[in-house]
């Protein structure tokens, strides 16, 4: 069975730039994302995935922004030391050969959550890598696994249920209840995470829960009541997009075969980080191997 990875590949340039320490060139720019994210991106490789495709965020605003003009308002400006490392790795990427998506006003998740729609098959393997709890539905599916970036674990469906008990196409609903400060949206005040859990493995949706109002407890129903208009409005904002414009995209697009010369040209000749000249080596080696055919 072949094997598509789809990377969060904003998650990861962010992770790079925030986890490691300080790291600069000659010219005294900072380099430390970019050495960060070519090491994670390599450790990937080292599986050789049959495809694999990285989406990035748009740089135009969000299209949820039509919606909501508050959202991810929150967030502090990008410092210019990150956007100059960013714009680098996109440019990188398309030079050394590895498939990448951005699509205007969408973000990273949205290309995940409409190639996965696409392109799930009982004959492919999807292994998602991302940080976003909304991808979480797809362990309904079968075939399909998510990995957690930070500790590279693959989740399950049973881990999942471990955590969430409930199951995980319930996933947006639990979400638009519960506060969560990063993206700035709406929520159902005073509704934690306890109450949020026992309303959704006895309701599901949040459509059900307002349809049954008259069944919860007199001061949560107050609360419900009072906060119904950005519970709608949360999972609005919650909820991922399937973009047109990946309706028909082939799989094929996604096939794996990384230019190893132009990778050391570019991140031991002019970014002299030779700490991965080894494992470049070694994955072009990886990647040279022919399969073997038995007559």
């Amino acid at each position: 069975m072949k094997k598509l990875n789809i990377l969060d590949g904003s998650w990861y340039i962010f992770r790079a730039y925030y986890a490691l320490p300080k790291l600069t060139n000659e010219e005294w720019e900072n380099i430390n994302a970019i050495y960060g994210f070519f090491r994670m991106l390599f450790s990937i490789l080292k599986e050789k995935p049959d495809y694999l495709v990285i989406a990035w965020d748009s740089p135009k605003p969000s299209i949820r922004k039509k919606i909501f003009p508050e959202y991810k308002a929150n967030r502090p400006k990008l410092p210019d030391n990150f956007k100059w490392q960013l714009t680098t790795i996109h440019n990188i990427i398309e030079q050394i050969n590895i498939p990448a998506l951005t699509i205007p006003w969408y973000e990273a998740d949205d290309i995940i959550y409409s190639l996965v729609n696409n392109l799930a098959s009982p004959n492919i393997t999807i292994n998602i890598l991302s940080a976003d709890k909304d991808l979480l539905q797809f362990l309904e599916k079968g075939n399909i696994t998510i990995t957690d970036p930070q500790r590279l674990k693959k989740i399950n469906q049973l881990d999942f249920i471990k955590k969430y008990w409930f199951k995980p196409q319930y996933i947006v609903d639990f979400l638009a209840l519960v506060w969560d400060s990063s993206d700035n949206i709406p929520w159902v005040r005073w509704i934690w995470k306890n109450t949020a859990t026992e309303l959704i493995k006895k309701f599901w949706t949040i459509e059900n829960i307002y349809n049954n109002l008259d069944k919860l407890d007199p001061k949560i129903k107050t609360l419900l009541e009072k906060w119904k208009e950005d519970a709608f409005k949360s999972k609005k904002l919650i909820k991922l997009i399937q973009i047109p414009e990946i309706k028909n995209i082939n799989i094929e697009n996604f096939k794996i075969n990384p230019n190893f010369d132009k990778i050391k040209e570019i991140l031991i000749d002019k970014f002299h980080f030779k700490s991965l000249e080894k494992t470049i080596n070694e994955l072009k080696k990886i990647y040279s191997q022919n399969q073997l055919t038995l007559f």
